[in-house]
């Protein structure tokens, strides 16, 4: 008997949903100078989330706050990350690091042939994208942890 899950038309389908949320999937077909501007806004917006956090943090500590827009937006913005956006941004920040074996026997940026995968300028961004991943799922875990119930059979209207 075939499983439902076992018919490659069902995954094709399945794939073909799954890669419109794909952000590296959009660049496939641009340049290496607006994929790369692209990883760089993604990493700035973590760095500035983290610098949210530091400021939220420190605001709590002194029990005033000077400015409670930082704290929604550190909320809207962590809520979105953790659910919604977690898996696209992730998946662009290893896309960076997916590399093919070309022609020459060369690895080659899996979007981008003329890329030479852990050469020049890709050593820094390869290591900028392995960073910046860890603190993204060590900010999303801890956000998971904080805010999401873990209980399948939770009482609590307001879980998650």
């Amino acid at each position: 008997m075939n499983e439902v899950w076992n018919s490659p038309d069902i995954v094709k389908y399945i794939e073909s949903i799954i890669s419109y949320i794909h952000l590296s999937s959009y660049f496939e077909n641009t340049t290496w100078d607006v994929y790369i501007i692209m990883f760089y806004m993604l990493l700035a917006l973590v760095f500035l989330i983290i610098i949210d956090i530091a400021y939220v943090s420190y605001s709590t500590s002194r029990t005033k706050f000077t400015f409670s827009w930082p704290l929604y937006a550190l909320r809207t913005l962590i809520l979105l990350f953790t659910t919604v956006l977690f898996l696209p941004i992730l998946n662009y920040f290893f896309s960076v690091l997916s590399c093919i074996t070309n022609n020459q026997n060369k690895l080659v940026h899996i979007y981008f042939n003329e890329i030479v995968c852990w050469e020049n300028i890709h050593i820094l961004h390869s290591i900028f994208a392995i960073l910046i991943a860890i603190i993204f799922v060590v900010i999303a875990m801890i956000v998971g942890l904080t805010y999401f119930d873990c209980r399948t059979s939770s009482a609590d209207p307001g879980a998650r």
